[in-house]
């Protein structure tokens, strides 16, 4: 595969045009050359990227502030949560 610094900055746009708005997301972020790697060696396949690992810590928080007394209500509000949540998380 050609690397980016082989093509002209047009020809470099132009291949980034024709990327879909999720490559084009690949490309920004990483390079265009991994997009379009991705898209030739990987054709159809979906890939789902996790959002960093916060929940565990966030509920141990949760259950740290609830044995301090702090109530339902304010925690939900505290870590913007529904008080149904935090019911959940505490009772875990």
């Amino acid at each position: 595969m050609m690397e980016e610094k082989d093509l002209s900055e047009e020809e470099n746009n132009s291949l980034f045009n024709d990327l879909s708005p999720d490559m084009k997301l690949v490309a920004t972020h990483c390079s265009l050359s991994v997009a379009l790697s991705l898209q030739q060696n990987l054709p159809g396949i979906r890939i789902d990227i996790p959002k960093k690992k916060e929940k565990p810590l966030k509920n141990k928080l949760v259950r740290i502030d609830y044995k301090k007394g702090i109530s339902i209500k304010e925690l939900a509000l505290k870590y913007s949560i529904c008080e149904r949540r935090v019911q959940q998380i505490v009772s875990e």
